[in-house]
Parts: C-alpha cells; sequence; structure tokens
C-alpha cells in the first residue's frame, strides 16, 4: 500500500486544484454507485443470517448452513472433500443424510445458502451446486457397488408414493436392512419430481441416477397400483410397517366468474408441459394466477410454448410476500415473464378480459405476511388463457379411507417425534402430512419415521449414520479458515466442474470449525477467542471471552451472531473490578487479591462462587463443594478451565486487576 501510495501522490498533485470540486465528476460517480449492483440490498437481501437457538456460554461454533437444513447435511465437511477432488468421499458423507443428491443437486430449494456466512463478503457459497458436482463426477458407480451388500432383515415394510418421501423413506428403511417394496399409482418412480416439475429445470438422468441406488439397495418397486387398497390387506400380505409418502395433488379451485373456459389447473398443465409441451395451444398471452412455486414453474413453462408471446404472473400481495423461491422468480423475469402484484382475478370473459380487483396490503395475517385488502379499483388484463396455480393439498378423503384421524386443519394425526399415525405401525411424511413441501423436508420426515420404525424392530439400534472421519487435520485446517477470512474470493463462472468445486471450498469459512463472528465485527476488541484444550470436555478448539471493560454495548456482535442472542450479554464476561462485577448480570467472573493470593469470584446462572486459585493458576473446587441441585457441575468444570487457561496464556488481560 506505500509503494502504491508513493506512485500516486505526485499524479494527484499534478491534477490537485485546492478548493474546486469537480461536479460533473462527483455527479457521475453518485450515479454510477446507485446503480452499482453490489450496493442494491436485493443482492444481499436485508435479513440476517439466524439460526433459531440460543446463544450457549461455550461450544458455540456452528454452521449456520447445517442447522437451516432440515436434513442437517455436513455442507462444510463435504465442500472441502469437494474441493480435494475427493468426490467419492464427498458423496458417501452426503449419502448418510440425503439419499437423492442428484435430485437435490439440481432443484433444493437450499436454505443453506441463505444461511451462509459468506454473505456477508461477496456471496453465499454454490453449496447446491457443488452437491451436483461431487454426484455427477462420482466414478463408476461407487456407491452402487457400497450399498448393495446390505444385512437384511425379515421384516417387511410397504412405502405408498414413489415420490421424494416414498423414495427416501425407502432408502433409509433398506439401509437399516428392512424388505422394502414401494406402491406408486404412476407408470415410474419420482412423483412431483418426474410428472409435475418442468424437464428445464431437471435432467432425466439426475432423477434416474438417485433411483438405481435405492434399486441396487433391493428395494422393490410396484407400479400402477390401485388406489384402492386397505392398511389391513398391506397387513395380510406380511407388510408389519406401512409408510404414507403420497404428494399433495389436489390444487385449490380459483374463485372465478365468466364465460371463458380456457382455464387450466397448474398441475394438470404442468404434466402436460412435460409430456407433449407441443400439443398445447395456450393462445399469445398467459396470466398465471398466484405467487409460489408452481406458479413461477406454469409461468416459466408457459413462456416456453411456441405460439406464446406474452406471460404474466398475476398475484394479490408484492413480490416481497411471495412464498416462491427468490431464484426460480428472478429467473423468470429475466426470461421476460411480467410481474402483476397487488392484483386479486375476479372474472374472465369469452372476450379474454381478465378483471382483477386491486389490492392494498392490510396488517400480518397468521402466515406472519401483510394480507392483502381489496379496494374499490379494478384493472383489466387481456390474456387468451388463465392458468389457476393457488396451491396444492393432498387428499384428505384418501388418507381417512386409510383410517388416519384427520386434524382440524385437515392435516393426519402423527408423533412429531415418530411421526406414527394413529394407527400403529402405520408412519407419514412429506406433502401426506405437512401439505405441499420442498424435497429436503419429505427427506428428512422419511428419516425420522425410518429411524422410529428401526428402532421399534431393533431395541439396541442407535443411528442410521456410521461413524465418518473425513480425515481433516484441525491443526492445518484452523489457519486456513483464517486465512480465507482475509479475503474476498468472488464465485467463479467455469466449465469445469473441478475449478468450480476448488474454488467454492477456498470460500468455504467451515463455521462449525471457527467462527468468531463477535471477535471479528467488534470495533472495541471486546471479545477474544481463547484457546483451550479439548481435552479439557470442549467441542470447540476457541471459546468466546467478553471482556467488560473494553464494551460500550454497541450490539454489532449481536447483528452479526448468527444465534437468538447477544454475545456481549450472553457470553462469559471477564470484569477488571469487582465493582462492574457488581453492577452486571452477565455470567461471568472477576479476580481480585494479589499475584501470590488470587481469589475468582464466579456468577453463573444467578449462583455466585468463590473459588480460590493455587500456585497453578487453578481455581480450585474443594472436594466436599455443596452445589445446588438444580446446577450442572460440568459446567462450572468447564469455566474453571476457562478461567485457568487465561491466567495462564492471556494474563495479560488481567494484569490490571491483580495488585
Amino acid at each position: 500500500m506505500a509503494e502504491i501510495a508513493r506512485k500516486l501522490e505526485p499524479i494527484v498533485e499534478e491534477r490537485r486544484q485546492p478548493g474546486v470540486i469537480d461536479m460533473e465528476k462527483l455527479n457521475r460517480l453518485a450515479e454510477g454507485a446507485l446503480q452499482e449492483n453490489y450496493y442494491r440490498k436485493d443482492w444481499r437481501g436485508t435479513k440476517k443470517v439466524f439460526i433459531d437457538r440460543k446463544l450457549p456460554l461455550t461450544d458455540c461454533y456452528i454452521a449456520p448452513c447445517i442447522l437451516s437444513c432440515p436434513i442437517r447435511q455436513d455442507i462444510p465437511e463435504y465442500i472441502r472433500l469437494a474441493g480435494s477432488g475427493q468426490y467419492d468421499k464427498a458423496l458417501e458423507l452426503i449419502y448418510l443424510k440425503n439419499p437423492l443428491p442428484n435430485i437435490t443437486g439440481h432443484i433444493c430449494d437450499h436454505q443453506c445458502m441463505y444461511n451462509c456466512t459468506r454473505l456477508d463478503y461477496e456471496g453465499a457459497i454454490g453449496i447446491r451446486e457443488v452437491k451436483r458436482i461431487v454426484a455427477e463426477n462420482e466414478k463408476g458407480g461407487y456407491f452402487i457397488k457400497k450399498c448393495s451388500s446390505a444385512e437384511r432383515l425379515n421384516t417387511k415394510v410397504a412405502v405408498i408414493g414413489a415420490g421424494p418421501a416414498g423414495l427416501s423413506a425407502a432408502y433409509f428403511l433398506a439401509k437399516a436392512g428392512f424388505k422394502v417394496t414401494v406402491f406408486e399409482k404412476q407408470d415410474s418412480p419420482g412423483g412431483v419430481i418426474t410428472y409435475v416439475l418442468p424437464n428445464f429445470r431437471i435432467p432425466a438422468s439426475a432423477i434416474e441416477k438417485d433411483i438405481s441406488v435405492i434399486k441396487a439397495m433391493g428395494v422393490d418397486f410396484k407400479f400402477g397400483v390401485s388406489e384402492e387398497f386397505s392398511i389391513s390387506d398391506l397387513n395380510n400380505q406380511g407388510y408389519k410397517y406401512i409408510f404414507i409418502g403420497v404428494g399433495a395433488e389436489v390444487s385449490r379451485k380459483l374463485q372465478l366468474t365468466g364465460d371463458n373456459n380456457n382455464v387450466y389447473e397448474t398441475l394438470d398443465f404442468l404434466r402436460s408441459f412435460n409430456k407433449d409441451s407441443g400439443a398445447l395451444n395456450l393462445g399469445r398471452s398467459v396470466a398465471v394466477i398466484g405467487g409460489g412455486n408452481t406458479a413461477v414453474d406454469s409461468a416459466r413453462s408457459a413462456q416456453r410454448i411456441g405460439c406464446v408471446e406474452k406471460v404474466f404472473i398475476i398475484y394479490r400481495r408484492t413480490e416481497d410476500e411471495m412464498p416462491a423461491d427468490r431464484e426460480e422468480y428472478e429467473r423468470a423475469l429475466e426470461e421476460g415473464v411480467i410481474f402483476k402484484p397487488l392484483l386479486l382475478p375476479e372474472s374472465f370473459s369469452k372476450t379474454g378480459i381478465l378483471k382483477c380487483r386491486r389490492m392494498v396490503l392490510g396488517e400480518p395475517d397468521s402466515s406472519g405476511r401483510r394480507r392483502p385488502v381489496p379496494t374499490e379499483e379494478t384493472e383489466e388484463i387481456t390474456v387468451d388463457s388463465v392458468i389457476s396455480a393457488i396451491g396444492e393439498y393432498t387428499d384428505s378423503k384418501f388418507l381417512s379411507a386409510c383410517g388416519l384421524k384427520i386434524e382440524k386443519n385437515n392435516r393426519p394425526h402423527a408423533n412429531p417425534e415418530t411421526l406414527e399415525t394413529n394407527l400403529k405401525n402405520v408412519f407419514i411424511g412429506g406433502d401426506a402430512l405437512r401439505g405441499p413441501s420442498t424435497v429436503v423436508e419429505s427427506i428428512a420426515d422419511a428419516r425420522k419415521a425410518a429411524e422410529a420404525i428401526t428402532k421399534k424392530e431393533i431395541s439396541d439400534w442407535k443411528d442410521l449414520d456410521k461413524d465418518f472421519n473425513p480425515g481433516f487435520d484441525r491443526k492445518q485446517q484452523i489457519p486456513e479458515i483464517y486465512n480465507k477470512k482475509s479475503r474476498l474470493i468472488p464465485p467463479k463462472i467455469s466449465e469445469d466442474d473441478r475449478v468450480i468445486a476448488e474454488n467454492e471450498a477456498g470460500r468455504c469459512l467451515e463455521c462449525n470449525v471457527i467462527c468468531n463472528k463477535c471477535v471479528d465485527v467488534c470495533p472495541n476488541r471486546a471479545n477474544v477467542a481463547i484457546e483451550i484444550d479439548k481435552k479439557e470436555g470442549f467441542q470447540d478448539a476457541y471459546q468466546i471471552l467478553h471482556l467488560d471493560a473494553l464494551c460500550n454495548e454497541c450490539g454489532n456482535c449481536a447483528t452479526f451472531c448468527p444465534y437468538d442472542g447477544k454475545p456481549y450479554k450472553d457470553k462469559l464476561t471477564f470484569f477488571t473490578t469487582m465493582e462492574d462485577f457488581k453492577n452486571s448480570t452477565n455470567n461471568g467472573f472477576v479476580i481480585t487479591g494479589s499475584s501470590d493470593d488470587k481469589l475468582t469470584t464466579l456468577r453463573l446462572k444467578d449462583y455466585l462462587w468463590k473459588l480460590k486459585i493455587n500456585k497453578n493458576n487453578e481455581p480450585v473446587i474443594p472436594a466436599d463443594f455443596e452445589y445446588p441441585k438444580d446446577y450442572n457441575i460440568k459446567e462450572l468444570k468447564k469455566i474453571s478451565v476457562i478461567i485457568s487457561t487465561v491466567l495462564k496464556n492471556y494474563s495479560y488481560l488481567i494484569n490490571d486487576s491483580i495488585n
């Protein structure tokens, strides 16, 4: 920097005009800044990375991407493996929790990326893209060979539905050793992914690759099965356990008056589009009603039909309230789809006039979104066809016919811990349980049900996950992460998957190994990371210590902390004086006395402790120490280790407090 400054100085001096501002250049700079994409809030979004958990006193390092993922995918680990070209090992790790890596590598709604720490730098890690790269680049059917030798039990399980929930349940159950049969009414597996999701969003080969692994595990499929069956019939065929994973295949009816019959249900339209888009005749202009994912899928599909020139998405709320994936919505706009917010269709005439009521936003409703309120104004749009995409639901009549209890919310009753229904040994998940759900939510339900079934059958069974050691050297890993924290590394656009995987691994901050965001963002350096011996029962290599004397409670650490908490209030605090200690409610400690006779006064969860410090700078907990009945003794011992570490290795922090 000094060298650059020296070279620029004569140039600046030559052009400097004291007291004169070039307003033309200044205005150009200001105008350019307003257009710069980096400064736009919709580039970053206004939401902070957030995990709905209280900030713990110790061991707070987490990867927000993992905790925001319904299946708790081991994201930083598989990204590091992919970055070093270990695709087979990365895929093995992914398969521990995700039986559909090819499918999710293309269409996952990636909540992980909306909670990626790298958003505070130059943008989220391409987590989904790295998963796709791993799934597509594994060598020679590696995982099929690995999983085809699963041990078998004699217990039979029936899975109803071959969509994401059913396929995932079949995988996890087969992995546990059950004999699994999947019953599907269609002619092939995949459910909504195969028949409804537009084929331009995911190649058929990706779907088939995931299904081939499940078949290799010994799962049997029966297609073209009638919906006229009963649970007792399946029991009589020897199926001890049943998992229901049918989809949400009933479209909500659009209340639209008028005499124009060119109104399509979104699911019917999307099935027809996938089957033969050339056979569809929608006219030159199309209106899609709704703001969810199927609405966006329908709009993008309609835009691809040859005769269509103009496509509208008509939604009664605004863009901010749309439940559709932001990514897919933006792609629709890029492809020419026109968004018409705050409109509610009321009638569709034979002359093609779609009359809409203009809406305004009122107070938030039960969904947390602002409620659309009708006005006296209307707007007319001329279109040839209307596609209704205002939501889908599962056929509760079918579930009732199976004997399932249906709650007041029109959803089936299920134990939230096991997903077992009111019928013994009958479990449910995915759309059948939740209504329209994402692929990873369906996978999460399938795993929960599969684990509950396995625990019923095998009393000493513990987990579907086997111990997996990625083989990382933490001593080498930590300095590498610090190096990544100090640099802006933009994503790379390349046709070479290896280049992308390596670059994204170089961007991943591996927050579950090192976080320290509260340390990094504190302008006063009032939060410090104390290196700790993990042998003492700690999970993390560093523990956060808050320094009361340096804190002005600006709240910056709370802004950036992913937890529901405030580090300056919730982390272990060191106080310089007894007066400061008494004036605070923070969990923390103060050191008093002389260098030869030290005492620590410690506050933990409203309990006060006074412990002498021995010559080895260790707080001494007497053998006959009386603990409160409701207190966790291990926590006091861990805090004592932190205090000892500070005295031994970070004495410069406390020297002023000791006489």
